[in-house]
Formats: structure tokens, C-alpha cells, sequence
């Protein structure tokens, strides 16, 4: 991990050696770099904040912590959804065989979608835009997705990320339910 501005090691070697770098660590050092090649050039290096320690402070505090929850959460993210997309998956297969994919055996992607919806929000800072309201609220204005792969399995997640939502949508024939959800999250996922 790189502790201050001084601190930053060859990146390669640091990788050849099987060192797991987070992106925040890459990106620190090429900003190091950077400010490094400005000053030969004349330039100065760019304004950075850091106190007596060499520790980052203010707005430079601030991104480093955002980038690094960033890197923990979209293994998260990725791992959850691959989740929801087993359970899909596994109905869409009974569907092949001619059999019945239950609202029962359905219900349990809910608390994979709630988890979802809230942390594709924290980390898009982005809301999908569904008449579906969730469980919560954030006094945070959040602005809709863009159209992306990411938008429609957002979409479909928070529109079943209430119990009424998700039993509304399972009424009945379950086959669609399970088509428009296995379509959203592959294209989110192996797009």
C-alpha cells in the first residue's frame, strides 16, 4: 500500500511478484509520476494535501478512502449478482426441461436484489428509475442511471427489491420474470 507521497516502488515488479495492488495504490503512484514529470518540465507538481506524517489530508483524504470502498465493493457487487444470476439460471433450466420454475423458489432472490439496489446506488451514486419504491431513502439526490448494461439489471433488481413488487411479478406464469432477469444480469455481467 502506498503511504505517502515519496513511497511508490516499481508497480511492475511489485505485479511480477504477485503483490495484490488495489487500483488506488496504481493510481497513486502514476499521480506521483506525474507530479514528478511536471516538475522536471518546470511545471511543479500538482497542489496535493499532506500532512506533517505524509498521510493524505482533506479532499485527497477523502478520494483515496471513496476509491478504496470502490474496490472493495464491486468484487461484492460482481459476486452478488452471479448469485441472483445462479437462481435465474437454475429456473431457466427447469423452464427447458418443461418444468415449472415456483414463486417459491423465486422468492430468494429478493434480499439479493435489496443488497443490490443499495449498492449499485452507494457506488454509482445513481438511482434506477422504477415506479418501485425501496426500502429505505437517502436524503442524497440522485440522479437516474445512464443507459448502460448495469441500468436494466438495476431496474429489474429494484423493481423486485420489495415483497409486494416481487410477488406482484410472480403471479402466474413465472417464465418471463425469469427471462427479463437472466437477460439483465448477463448483459451486466458478461457484456
Amino acid at each position: 500500500m502506498i503511504d505517502g507521497p515519496r513511497q511508490n516502488g516499481n508497480i511492475l515488479d511489485r505485479a511480477r511478484k504477485g503483490e495484490r495492488l488495489r487500483v488506488t495504490d496504481v493510481e497513486e503512484v502514476i499521480k506521483q509520476l506525474r507530479d514528478r514529470e511536471r516538475e522536471t518540465k518546470g511545471k511543479g507538481p500538482v497542489a496535493r494535501a499532506y500532512a506533517d506524517d505524509n498521510a493524505p489530508v482533506g479532499a485527497d483524504a477523502l478520494r483515496i478512502l471513496a476509491d478504496r470502498a470502490r474496490d472493495e465493493l464491486i468484487p461484492r457487487i460482481i459476486g452478488r449478482a452471479q448469485k441472483a444470476l445462479g437462481v435465474l439460471e437454475e429456473a431457466e433450466n427447469k423452464i427447458a426441461d418443461g418444468k415449472r420454475a415456483t414463486a417459491e423458489s423465486l422468492k430468494v432472490l429478493r434480499p439479493h436484489a435489496q443488497w443490490l439496489t443499495d449498492a449499485l446506488e452507494q457506488l454509482t451514486q445513481r438511482r434506477a428509475a422504477v415506479e418501485a419504491r425501496i426500502a429505505h431513502e437517502t436524503f442524497l439526490e440522485r440522479q437516474p442511471l445512464a443507459d448502460g448494461p448495469w441500468t436494466d439489471a438495476a431496474v429489474f433488481l429494484q423493481s423486485i427489491s420489495s415483497s409486494d413488487a416481487i410477488t406482484a411479478a410472480l403471479k402466474g406464469d413465472t417464465t418471463p420474470f425469469v427471462e427479463r432477469g437472466t437477460k439483465a444480469l448477463r448483459k451486466a455481467l458478461f457484456r
